[in-house]
């Protein structure tokens, strides 16, 4: 159990390897086309192991695919083992995300140029 925490932890939050929020700032100066999004990745059910591979995946394919794209993935939501067709489950990372679109910024600072 651990291990699938610690799993969730590191896909939560800032991707690995991200440029700090003023060389992001900096990057966009450079580029005003630069498009710096967020990514969520949820799943119901973990399966018998455990081990948050649905939402490895989703983070990896959806990274990919921005990266394709040109895009800066700058945070990352997560929600794993919960359900969204449940009205009693609480989704924090949802929650999260629907409060820093209101806001336009991210829990790290980034801040929405739209």
């Amino acid at each position: 159990m651990a291990k699938r925490e610690e799993v969730i932890s590191r896909l939560r939050g800032v991707p690995e390897g991200l440029p700090s929020v003023e060389e992001v700032r900096t990057r966009l100066a450079a580029d005003p086309s630069l498009k710096c999004v967020v990514c969520y990745a949820r799943i119901s059910f973990d399966g018998r192991v455990k081990d948050a591979h649905g939402i490895e995946d989703q983070h990896r394919d959806m990274t990919g695919e921005a990266a394709k794209l040109g895009w800066l993935v700058v945070y990352r939501y997560t929600d794993n083992d919960k359900s969204a067709s449940k009205e009693t489950v609480i989704r924090d990372d949802f929650e999260q995300l629907i409060n820093d679109l209101k806001t336009g910024t991210t829990p790290r600072g980034t801040r929405s140029t739209a």
